[in-house]
């Protein structure tokens, strides 16, 4: 499900998290656990260190989706029979067309997005995210993101990643060009002045944060 790590980069503590969360569409409510799980695992390790947060990796949700609103710190209420598409990423696609198991729950799903929610952003949301990181399986669109502790780090910049029409000429992934059926995506933080200890800029304290 993830990796978590306490590294010590400029002499500041960092918690770097890298994830893979289940593709599955159909399983809305796996999905949502383990995201939720990890969210949680990762602010017990944050209280207890007090290291910055760098959460990144597969989140298997697209933009503006239930999942990645949940991410964002927008609490769940939704009837559990729709969890087909809580990800986003087949809705629009008649290739695909969810269907739940005869016999399960419908009844409603209540969650409340933890708390670290609210201190964590997105590296790309700012400009918008990408238009793509992926195409395999019938589907070209966006599941892959960085997330940091937004009152420990400036934005300092952004990998530059393919347009979905690019992506899309290649007829799929991965190319003799393209390894991976994800394209890479990253960005570099600077430590904010609150987090430096010793008083000085934060100019040689930058990191760079890539999920492969």
């Amino acid at each position: 499900l993830f990796s978590l790590r306490i590294v010590r980069i400029a002499g500041h503590e960092l918690l770097a998290c890298c994830t893979h969360i289940l593709w599955n569409p159909k399983r809305g409510l796996v999905k949502l656990w383990q995201i939720d799980c990890l969210l949680r695992h990762v602010a017990q390790a944050r209280d207890r260190t007090g290291a910055a947060v760098l959460l990144m990796g597969d989140f298997n949700c697209v933009p503006h989706s239930l999942l990645y609103r949940f991410l964002c710190g927008q609490n769940v209420c939704t009837p559990e029979a729709t969890e087909g598409t809580w990800d986003g990423m087949y809705g629009s696609q008649r290739s695909y067309s969810p269907q739940r198991p005869k016999g399960g729950s419908h009844g409603l799903v209540e969650l409340a997005a933890p708390p670290l929610t609210k201190l964590l952003r997105s590296a790309y949301a700012q400009i918008g995210e990408p238009p793509c990181t992926t195409s395999h399986r019938g589907f070209t669109g966006t599941v892959d993101y960085v997330w940091f502790e937004a009152s420990r780090f400036k934005l300092a910049g952004m990998l530059p990643v393919l347009s979905a029409q690019k992506i899309q000429s290649l007829r799929g992934l991965p190319t003799s060009d393209q390894p991976s059926d994800h394209i890479p995506i990253g960005c570099e933080l600077i430590w904010t002045c609150e987090q430096m200890a010793d008083g000085q800029a934060p100019d040689a304290g930058s990191l760079r944060g890539q999920p492969s």
